[in-house]
């Protein structure tokens, strides 16, 4: 049995390698990245960042928005096709 994968944290995920998908149009859009998580393990998964969005909006917005995506992605988890909640 394979140890279990770091949490995935900033500091975690700055030393991954990242793939863009989709750069954001503007400053109130996250950046879309693809990364294999856990390392070592094949799997691809999707990032969606604001790490170089201004701080307030990151605080304000961002985060009130991620947190209701991750609610709606853990509503839909049994649902075929609805991608897999990994990290929040």
């Amino acid at each position: 049995q394979s140890p279990a994968p770091a949490k995935l944290s900033r500091r975690v995920l700055e030393s991954q390698t990242l793939v863009p998908i989709h750069r954001a149009r503007n400053w109130s859009k996250a950046d879309v990245s693809e990364l294999e998580w856990p390392p070592g393990s094949g799997e691809r998964v999707v990032v969606k960042d604001f790490k170089n969005r201004p701080r307030w909006f990151r605080i304000l917005a961002a985060r009130p928005m991620l947190r209701r995506e991750a609610r709606a992605l853990r509503a839909l988890k049994d649902v075929e096709g609805v991608p897999k909640l990994v990290a929040y």
